[in-house]
This record gives C-alpha cells, sequence and structure tokens, in this order.
C-alpha cells in the first residue's frame, strides 16, 4: 500500500518548491517516462476503480496495476508492478499475481491501449526530521489520445518510511507558499477526461469500524473516510456537477457531525478553528446547490399547477442567478481552502495531538458511544421541544441536528445488531423528510425574492402563485411532521 499525496504545480511555482530546505542540496534524478495506459472500448477496468499501464523509463519497462479502492484514505492505493521485457503489455506477468488479475477478470482480452503519459519526471528523496523518508518527484509533460493533448505539471510526495506527519507537514508549506493545490486525480483520470466527457464513475466505500477499535483508532479512520469522500467530488463540484455539489456538502457535513460527536475528546481550539473553516466552505457551495434545487426540482414540481408561462417567467433568471452562483462554487473549489483543510485535517489526526487526554486513546470506543450518541440526541430533542410553535431558523437548527444524528449513526452502526440501528435510524429519516420539504418552503420564499424585478411584472405574479403552491406543500409536511416526530421521540435507541 502507498501513501502519496499530489499537488497541482503552477509553472511559476517550481522555482519555489526546489528552493525549499527540505529539497536543498539533494541530489536529484531526471527521467522521461513515457506510459500506455490499458482499457476496454468500454472502459470497463475505469467502471472498477482499477488502472493499467505499461510505463518506459530509460531502457526499462514496467507494468503496473493499481486499485483506486485500496483504501478509505484520500492519498493511499493498492499497487502491483512488475519488471517487462518491452513496452507491449504482458498477460503472463500478470497472472502470476491472482489478486491483481482477478482486477482485470474476464476483460483480460478485450483490453487495448487508450491514451499515453509523456513525462519529465525529476526525483528526489528526503530525509524530513531525520528520521522520515519521502520521495519528491516533480512531473511535467502532458497526456494524449490521438490528436488531442493536455498540459500535466504536479508535485507527488510518496511515504517510504517514517511517520506521515513530517510529509504532511512539508505539503501543507509548499502549498501555502507556492500556491499548490490538492489533485485528487490520478494521471489516467486526465487520460480519460480527453476521451469522454463522461466522469469517472462514483465507487462508494462503506466504513466498517473493526468491533474492538479504540477511541485513538475511530476518529483518524471516521474522518479519513469522510475526506475521501470529499476528495471525490472537488472535480465535479468545479464542474458545476449538480451532485458532485450535493455529495460535497454532505461530506462536509459528515466531517462536522464527527467534530461534534468527538467534541468530548477534541481539542477544542482546533476543533472550533476547522468547524469554522468546513461551515464558511459548505455556505459557498449551498448558494449554489439552492439554485440547483430550485431550477432542477422545485420548478419541475410545480409546473403542472403554475403552467409553462409562469414557469418560464422565473426559469431565465433564476438561470442566470445560478451561473453566479456556480463561478462562485467554482471558485472556491478551486482555490486554498480544500487543499488547507485536507493537509490541515491529516496532520491534526497524524498523532494522538487531536485528544485532549491522549491516555485515553486506548479506551474502547464501542464503550464510550453511548454517552457520545446520548448527547447528541438528547440535543435534537431539546430543539424540538415545541414542535408546533418552532419558527423557520428553529426548525432549520433542529433539521441540522437531526443530520448530524443520523451521520453519527450509520457511521457507527456497524458496531451494533442491524436491525435495531436501521430501525432508528428509518425514524430519523421519516423526520428529515418533512424538514426537508419545510426547509424547501423558506428557500424557495428567498429565491422568489432574490427575483423579484419591478421591470418585470410576470416574474412576480409567477413568484406569487409558486409561492401558494410552496406553502401548500408546507402545511401538508407539517403535518406529517407532527406525527413522524412522535415517533421518532419514542424510538428505542440502538445504543442502550
Amino acid at each position: 500500500m502507498e501513501t502519496e499525496i499530489k499537488l497541482l504545480l503552477p509553472a511559476s511555482s517550481r522555482a519555489m518548491v526546489e528552493e525549499h530546505p527540505a529539497f536543498a542540496g539533494v541530489e536529484s534524478r531526471r527521467t522521461r517516462n513515457v506510459s500506455n495506459y490499458y482499457d476496454t472500448a468500454d472502459f470497463a477496468l475505469r467502471a472498477r476503480g482499477v488502472s493499467l499501464r505499461v510505463r518506459q523509463s530509460d531502457d526499462h519497462y514496467i507494468q503496473t496495476v493499481k486499485s483506486l479502492d485500496g483504501s478509505p484514505g484520500f492519498a493511499s492505493r493498492q499497487e502491483w508492478e512488475w519488471p517487462i521485457a518491452s513496452e507491449a503489455f504482458d498477460p503472463e506477468v500478470l497472472a502470476r499475481d491472482s489478486e491483481a488479475l482477478a482486477l482485470i477478470g474476464d476483460d483480460l482480452p478485450r483490453i487495448a491501449p487508450i491514451f499515453t503519459t509523456d513525462i519529465e519526471r525529476t526525483v528526489r528523496v528526503l530525509l524530513l526530521d531525520g528520521k522520515t523518508t519521502v520521495e519528491a518527484v516533480i512531473d511535467e509533460g502532458e497526456v494524449r489520445s490521438g490528436d488531442k493533448r493536455r498540459p500535466i505539471s504536479e508535485v507527488e510526495l510518496e511515504l517510504k518510511g517514517g511517520a506521515v506527519g513530517p510529509m504532511l507537514r512539508l505539503a501543507a508549506e509548499l502549498a501555502r507558499l507556492g500556491s499548490l493545490r490538492f489533485g485528487p486525480e490520478a494521471k489516467s483520470e486526465r487520460g480519460y477526461a480527453l476521451l469522454t466527457d463522461e466522469p469517472a464513475p462514483r465507487r462508494a466505500i462503506e466504513l466498517s469500524l473493526p468491533k474492538h477499535v479504540a477511541l485513538g483508532q475511530a476518529f483518524p479512520l471516521m474522518l479519513d473516510a469522510a475526506m475521501r469522500d470529499f476528495t471525490l467530488e472537488l472535480a465535479p463540484a468545479a464542474r458545476g456537477d449538480v451532485e458532485g455539489v450535493h455529495r460535497l456538502r454532505a461530506a462536509i457535513r459528515k466531517m462536522r457531525t464527527l467534530l461534534v460527536l468527538f467534541a468530548p475528546h477534541l481539542d477544542p481550539a482546533a476543533t472550533a478553528r476547522f468547524n469554522a473553516d468546513l461551515r464558511d466552505f459548505g455556505r459557498i457551495l449551498g448558494g449554489g446547490r439552492d439554485w440547483d434545487v430550485f431550477l432542477i426540482e422545485t420548478l419541475a414540481d410545480a409546473g403542472n399547477e403554475l403552467g409553462e408561462d409562469a414557469v418560464e417567467a422565473l426559469r431565465s433568471p433564476a438561470e442566470a442567478r445560478r451561473d453566479e452562483a456556480r463561478a462562485a462554487v467554482k471558485a472556491a473549489v478551486e482555490g486554498p481552502v480544500p487543499t488547507d483543510l485536507l493537509l490541515g485535517l491529516s496532520i491534526w489526526t497524524a498523532d494522538t495531538g487531536w485528544m485532549t487526554n491522549p491516555t485515553d486513546a486506548g479506551s474502547s470506543f464501542h464503550h464510550l458511544l453511548p454517552g457520545l450518541l446520548e448527547r447528541l440526541e438528547r440535543k435534537v430533542l431539546k430543539r424540538g421541544r415545541h414542535l408546533k410553535s418552532l419558527d423557520v431558523e428553529a426548525l432549520h437548527e433542529l433539521r441540522k441536528g437531526m443530520k448530524k444524528l443520523r451521520y453519527a449513526c450509520e457511521d457507527v452502526a456497524s458496531l451494533f445488531h442491524h436491525g435495531p440501528a436501521k430501525r432508528y435510524v428509518g425514524t430519523i429519516k421519516k423526520v428529515l423528510q418533512d424538514l426537508g420539504q419545510m426547509n424547501d418552503a423558506a428557500v424557495t420564499a428567498e429565491r422568489v425574492a432574490d427575483l423579484a424585478d419591478p421591470t418585470r411584472p410576470e416574474v412576480a405574479t409567477a413568484g406569487t402563485s409558486l409561492l401558494a403552491w410552496s406553502d401548500k406543500r408546507r402545511r401538508a409536511s407539517a403535518r406529517d411532521l407532527r406525527r413522524r416526530w412522535r415517533k421518532f421521540r419514542h424510538a428505542d435507541p440502538f445504543w442502550s
């Protein structure tokens, strides 16, 4: 299993990277690597998260299989390598390893070269803090297929020995000093991007905690899984993919949920800082998501009642506002915040420095969970008091609390009996369904207000009709909510 960090390198920042004290005086080795990537015509290997290539480096040829699903970690993957005699793919070598061969499976007869990367590589072996060995690679070149080209410029840091913390801190310094950005996409994925507009298949990994996991292991493992989800959605969100933005927001909520769930054991200053950064980033994404929902869901659902003319009167100005929100999302996703968050959180959890009391690291997480989950449940029950009289803001806070409780329960469900956990989470989802409808009504009112234009009375008329339709749905959800809330209040917590 390799552990690496990939950072996109602006051309103007290369000198700064190579002048960093960690690189100073370290001998470098330069090579030219030409890699041919293989897949089937319908990209069956890509669909399974498998990369297959043959790389020529000087007079040497290496055949490599990678599984991008090797770990929930954002910087880890499984890899198999074999020296071969020429640039041609060698199926006999692959057959020597049953695990790697199983990844290719029945598609072996159908594979063929599909694109090439041509890279000038500069390699240095760094010794950090006298104990950690890191291979630092600067790659500059291109990926090509036929007459299509795309440039590549990046820094890769790969852990070769020692603790991961010093490598993470070096990455953070380089990112800050040289405006480097986290680049989660493998070179293979950039090649596929030349050939198709289809995004990479999303391969979800279920988090299953070991039964006897200790507190000191649980938080890093769970946060690592949430960060993996976060990194998977950065590129889709930057492209304006609707579901990519939606899932990126969900990953942020999961990270914030972990900060709340583990709060009694976390350094409060660091927790507050990370929570604020995640919240602010999530708000920018929320602006884009709200307009997506308004256009794709709200107007579509209301279409029959409003009529085509009213829907079109609202659609045009809404699309203009959505484009503005998407530009803000793109700028935020491609800016420094995601890199700062991922590296900052990784550095924080690289040792027990995240804990208020490191001597608790060996405590059973399973034994601590009832108390941690009860904290979240109590907060939700308190917010839900006097449900009938809660205003829009209070209902929104209740919804956020319910989402945190749901995510926390789902993350730890593998440590408990499946049936009770599923039933309890089911009651939460029912409440969230109604709270979501009521929240949509509140957001719809905000979006209609944003579209107000005194020079276009048809927009105001259509907006009034949409608000009437939305309020009718809100009242129906409010009735259902009271019934479902009672069921949730009387549900047996699966951890008790």
